[in-house]
């Protein structure tokens, strides 16, 4: 539901003269395609949102040391969620986003992605909402030939 209306990421702003240059930048859901490109990501990686969320500041900081870009890139993913866009402007998206980004902030960006697209909660809504519908609909509401 996040994904959907959209995370924002704090971006450590530019002072351009004084005057602080203002950016923002919004993970939303990914469409089937960018998943697949995240999930590449997410197998070489090779952690559960669960594991990072349990690991210290210094597990957190070598986990970012080693596996900085491909977060960065899937974080980049959820950003740039086009088919052309997804090509042309996750590295450079990537790129920005380790420059301006606390790496907790990144990591915390991984661990909502993750949780945010994950299809087990999704499961479990199907069955339910059915059941809600045929409660919902009033018994003279089907369809049935006039005579």
């Amino acid at each position: 539901m996040l994904l959907d209306i959209g995370i924002r990421i704090p971006v450590i702003p530019k002072r351009l003269f004084g005057r602080k240059g203002g950016s923002r930048l919004v993970m939303r859901r990914p469409p089937g395609g960018c998943l697949l490109r995240i999930a590449l990501r997410y197998l070489k990686i090779g952690v559960t949102p669960q594991m990072v969320e349990d690991m210290s500041y210094d597990e957190r900081m070598k986990f970012i040391a080693e596996n900085g870009k491909a977060v960065s890139e899937m974080v980049a993913l959820s950003i740039c969620t086009g088919y052309i866009s997804g090509i042309l402007f996750v590295k450079p998206v990537a790129w920005y986003l380790r420059w301006r980004v606390h790496p907790a902030m990144l990591t915390e960006a991984m661990i909502h992605l993750l949780k945010g697209i994950d299809i087990k909660s999704f499961c479990s809504i199907i069955p339910l909402a059915s059941k809600v519908e045929s409660i919902l609909n009033p018994i003279g509401s089907q369809n049935q030939g006039m005579s």
